[in-house]
């Protein structure tokens, strides 16, 4: 019985011998690959996390970005409208004539608020142009007209057109 328990013995400490390193090796490496896995979850989750309020940001900069680009359609919209109070002729009756002077001070203040500085300046260039020159004072016109049309070409620009190949032998002005 003695021999028995003395190759019992001998038998687990050979096995734990051979097998024992293996075994904390594949165990060790388990837990290794439980922190790994861990580690990267906790990575993968914090760049979803990062990732996701990126997106939002953009989402929220795209809806600001489209709302300010319809605003500025409607304002550019009224504005080209109104600038028509320049072209000699165009309303002659005068009480139409004070209500689109008011529609051109109401736009010419809203693009203030909308329109980019380039455009402000084209714009500005031609009141300017208009307060030297006023329509009925000047019979050709054509400088009067090609202001008009720049200060047009710059609002279509800016209103996502950058490409436009216009020219101001587009633009036909109608005498009614």
């Amino acid at each position: 019985m003695d021999w028995l328990i003395l190759v019992s013995i001998w038998l687990g400490i050979a096995v734990i011998y051979f097998a024992g390193p293996t075994y904390l090796r594949e165990k060790g490496k388990n837990a290794a690959t439980r922190e790994d896995i861990g580690a990267i979850t906790r990575i993968v989750e914090q760049v979803r996390s990062e990732t996701h309020e990126d997106i939002e940001h953009l989402k929220a900069t795209i809806s600001d970005i489209s709302e300010a680009t319809v605003r500025r359609r409607n304002v550019y919209e009224r504005l080209s409208g109104a600038l028509r109070i320049f072209v000699q002729g165009q309303f002659p009756e005068p009480r139409v004539h004070i209500e689109r002077q008011q529609d051109f001070l109401d736009s010419y203040v809203a693009s203030w608020l909308w329109a980019p500085d380039d455009l402000i300046r084209t714009l500005n260039s031609f009141i300017l142009m208009n307060q030297r020159k006023p329509a009925e004072d000047n019979p050709g016109q054509r400088e009067l007209k090609e202001a008009f049309f720049r200060v047009l070409l710059q609002m279509r620009r800016n209103a996502g057109f950058p490409d436009t190949e216009l020219e101001f032998e587009d633009l036909v002005f109608v005498q009614l």
